[in-house]
């Protein structure tokens, strides 16, 4: 009996271990890769599913809002431009004004500069794969709101007209 429960104590022990070890937000991160990858993958993608990946990374930044407790602005912002990417295009103005403002809340004020070393759809999906990558390095940090905002400036970059910036 005593081996039983030394057994089931350390199997216990360990568990909690693996738990504690395991990435914060592993399963969000996931998430944000597989997404992502829609939007930076080389082949071509239908409309459709570049839409639904760019509603759910602003669903995911606005969830990681909601974990660091926002203010109340900053989420509201968040919230408008997902609930608007969900009435219309998530191309549409309205949603890329609403993500713009919910950029600047979450960069202390500072609003989204389209990038000016991109050029070119390449180019573009590179700079959008270091945003990726600097997101989940946030989130495995616990730093939920760097990674939002990272997550917003990725779609703000796919979704604002490169040539508009050249």
């Amino acid at each position: 009996m005593r081996r039983t429960l030394v057994a089931l104590g350390l199997g216990g022990l360990c568990v909690l271990g693996l738990a504690a070890g395991a990435a914060p937000g592993s399963g969000v991160g996931d998430e944000v890769r597989r997404t992502s990858d829609v939007l930076l993958q080389a082949d071509a993608r239908e409309p459709g599913d570049v839409h639904a990946a760019l509603r759910r990374l602003i669903g995911i930044a606005g969830d990681l809002g909601r974990e660091v407790r926002l203010t109340a602005a900053a989420q509201a912002k968040l919230d408008a431009a997902a609930v608007e990417a969900r009435r219309s295009s998530p191309l549409d103005e309205a949603v890329r004004a609403a993500l713009a403002e919910a950029y600047a809340a979450l960069d202390e004020g500072r609003p989204f500069y389209f990038p000016k070393e991109v050029g070119s759809i390449e180019q573009a999906k590179a700079y959008g794969r270091g945003q990726v990558d600097r997101s989940l390095a946030a989130l495995s940090a616990g730093r939920s709101k760097e990674a939002a905002r990272e997550l917003v400036g990725l779609v703000l970059l796919v979704i604002t007209p490169m040539e508009a910036h050249r």
